[in-house]
């Protein structure tokens, strides 16, 4: 297993230049899915994703637009506030440095909301490694959090993340103007691969 890791960082640097590259031939919201099944898994394995666009508030993100892969939908209604803002530590540690932000119950440096921390245990999410991304002409932003991860979490998950996210943020955002003349005038939210 440890021979397979390392073969795998080995040709680290080639596979990220071909998964970015990739991302350039994504058009749709289902292409930007199959993605992060394919693609997306040689560099940065996950089961669980959601990631949207919306707006950044000071403590939690209020997305218009969300797509979801096997990520529990029940975790998010439980997090929402009453302002339709998705609100953890996480999003609220993001929102306040936006940088990446890794998690893992084992290994807390710091205390955590208890009830959240119920929460995230109740839907099995495991671990999470999030970041998001700015539009530089707006105010608009995206935020790609994944869960699931088969790895212990470290530097090179921070690393890959800020590497990664911006060409997701463009990939998302390209696929979503594809997507909106279809959709109905209030935000919709997507889900697929549950």
């Amino acid at each position: 297993m440890s021979a397979m890791i390392e073969s795998r960082r080995f040709d680290e640097p080639a596979t990220l230049l071909d998964v970015i590259e990739s991302t350039l031939r994504i058009q749709t919201l289902s292409e930007f899915l199959a993605w992060t099944e394919g693609p997306l898994q040689d560099i940065f394995p996950h089961e669980a994703l959601i990631c949207g666009v919306g707006q950044i508030g000071q403590h939690s993100i209020h997305m218009q637009h969300h797509l979801f892969k096997r990520f529990p939908l029940q975790y998010i209604k439980a997090i929402c506030q009453a302002d339709d803002g998705i609100h953890s530590p996480i999003t609220a540690r993001w929102c306040k440095e936006q940088k990446p932000q890794l998690f893992e119950p084992d290994k807390l440096d710091s205390a955590v909301d208890s009830r959240w921390l119920g929460i995230f245990h109740q839907y099995d999410l495991r671990n999470i490694a999030a970041h998001g991304m700015h539009d530089l002409s707006s105010n608009v932003a995206s935020y790609f959090s994944f869960s699931r991860i088969p790895e212990a979490l470290n530097a090179r998950h921070s690393r890959l993340l800020e590497l990664l996210v911006p060409h997701m943020h463009v990939a998302l955002r390209r696929a979503l103007a594809q997507a909106e003349p279809m959709q109905a005038p209030k935000p919709v939210a997507h889900a697929a691969m549950k």
